[in-house]
């Protein structure tokens, strides 16, 4: 037990040496720079109007851009291999790859990563995280990666960026996609068609991706049915589908018991009889009156690339892109904005639309954010003037609102966060938290007033003698949103990431600039309210006399 007390006293003795070496000295600090400002008030009040206007200008530097690529979580890019290449040749290439990817996994905010090869394709995989922290954005990760893909003579590298359409290896940077979307597919290749040449026009515009991209080669071979034949010959179009499956891939049958071993059974057909294109056409498929028609007599054969082989409806429409080829240099932005401009400017057939990317956060809700956001410190405010039986002293207090904005705009721009709804839903929680301090501060200092204290004394007895609560506060909430904010921040389909830096930046700087801002501020609002009560009296004494 002995032992135990001891124990105690020593943790105890710790704690109150930390406090004494590190928080003591502070408030002493923060008690003589207080002193220091209420003798020179203007200055104190030049230096927060030059820090404000820093933050202003940060503020319309975040990242309001609305990309999808923020929200890319998983691309593909795809290896082509020639015929020759060996499955030794091609596990050699893809630990190149491999290899490529580990020493770039960091600088491009890679989570994970997988390969896949086999006789007729090669592909690379990648996952970002959600909360992924990177000076690529996704887009730039992508491109850098493939980039740097290894290239071997014959081997075709190439990936499909669903936002944008397509692509192959090059510098997407200097590339513009745009994309028509309707519902129906002939008449969108037809209008694609026709604004080319509009585009083509424009300064800075090289050539078109299709016309200087090789184009690949069929991809698939189709039976196309002939339904008249077909059911002129009683021909299902199922039986005719499941006949040519079992030749070309077999069909599985139950399995074969020897010497109570189960052996797996497949029939197939020889591959001497499905080597050729032709001997699909020889194929003999069973009629419904139990004759025997061949393949070729009720379909033709076709081949298809891969833009043939599926329509991909998004949101109930279909889509057409195409791709320009942008001359490189530092005018490429502008060059972007004019092809912007043209489409602004475009009359596009009924039921045709350039397709507006999707925003994460768009206007409106932004706009409803900062609405939310203004009429919570409105709320605030009007509460603490009923509680306070003031409309001055708040506005005091009110000055803790812009000092706790001052540390979330920058560690927002510090970390490059995209503002989403979170943020708007943090800055709100962190309008309710801050005033907390100036409340205790501003109530401490008035009771002592009220006990006969002057103005000057009473604020700095209050600033010291409430240095510990504001201080512990704000560091037991800053602690205490740090795993949400740096662990893993996503939480049931939700980025609370940006949330709890805006909550960690707004503490941080309203508790490091509350116990000199709000006593100055409170001294210049008394003031300037004594001034004008004098003033309006006067006024009134001359106009009575």
């Amino acid at each position: 037990r002995d032992k135990e007390v001891n124990h105690r006293g020593s943790l105890r003795d710790a704690f109150k040496w930390t406090y004494e070496r590190f928080f003591l000295p502070l408030s002493d600090f923060y008690s003589r720079t207080l002193q220091f400002f209420l003798a020179r008030r203007l200055d104190l009040v030049l230096l927060f109007t030059g820090l404000m206007g820093v933050t202003w200008w940060v503020a319309t530097h975040l990242n309001f851009d609305s990309k999808e690529e923020e929200a890319i979580r998983y691309f593909r890019i795809d290896v082509k291999f020639p015929d020759k290449y060996t499955m030794a040749q091609r596990l050699d290439y893809f630990q190149k790859v491999e290899q490529m990817a580990e020493e770039k996994k960091a600088d491009c905010g890679l989570k994970a990563y997988e390969v896949h090869y086999g006789k007729w394709y090669g592909r690379f995989a990648g996952f970002f995280a959600p909360d992924r922290v990177s000076s690529l954005t996704p887009q730039e990760a992508i491109q850098e990666l493939f980039d740097a893909f290894p290239e071997e003579p014959g081997v075709r590298v190439s990936y499909k960026d669903q936002k944008s359409g397509g692509g192959a290896k090059g510098n997407q940077k200097y590339m513009h996609y745009i994309r028509l979307v309707g519902d129906d597919p002939e008449q969108l290749k037809k209008v694609a068609t026709e604004l080319k040449p509009t585009f083509e026009l424009l300064p800075g515009v090289d050539s078109f991706l299709s016309e200087d991209i090789e184009e690949e080669g069929p991809s698939e071979v189709a039976l196309l049915v002939d339904r008249e034949k077909a059911s002129s010959f009683g021909i299902h179009p199922e039986t005719l589908a499941g006949t040519i499956g079992t030749a070309v891939r077999g069909e599985s049958l139950p399995r074969f018991n020897h010497e109570g071993n189960q052996i797996p059974m497949r029939l197939i057909y020889d591959e001497e009889d499905r080597s050729e294109l032709a001997d699909l056409g020889n194929i003999q498929i069973p009629t419904e009156d139990g004759r025997l028609s061949t393949v070729a007599a009720v379909t033709t054969q076709a081949f298809l690339s891969n833009e043939d082989n599926a329509i991909t409806r998004e949101n109930k429409k279909v889509s057409e892109w195409f791709g320009m080829r942008l001359t490189p240099g530092q005018e490429t932005g502008k060059i972007k904005e004019s092809i912007e401009k043209i489409k602004e400017s475009i009359r596009l057939p009924e039921g045709i639309s350039f397709e507006k990317p999707p925003q994460v956060v768009d206007d409106h809700e932004r706009k409803q954010g900062m609405v939310m956001l203004v009429l919570s410190v409105i709320f605030v405010y009007m509460l603490m003037a009923f509680f306070f039986e003031s409309t001055l002293v708040p506005l005091s207090i009110i000055m803790t609102i812009p000092l706790a904005a001052m540390g979330s705009i920058g560690i927002l721009k510090l970390f490059h966060t995209f503002i989403d709804q979170m943020v708007y839903t943090g800055a709100m929680f962190l309008v309710g938290l801050v005033v907390n301090n100036g409340i205790v501060l501003v109530d401490y200092a008035n009771r002592l007033r009220a006990r006969g204290m002057d103005r000057e004394a009473a604020l700095l007895k209050a600033t010291r003698d409430r240095f510990r609560p504001i201080i512990m506060t704000a560091t037991t909430t800053i602690i205490g949103m740090l795993p949400l904010t740096f662990g893993s921040a996503v939480q049931m389909g939700v980025n609370f990431k940006s949330f709890g830096l805006v909550l960690i930046g707004g503490m941080a700087s309203a508790t490091l600039f509350t116990l000199l801002a709000i006593p100055v501020f409170y001294t210049l609002i008394e003031d300037a309210r004594d001034r004008v009560l004098c003033l309006v009296g006067k006024t009134w004494r001359g106009s009575s006399v």
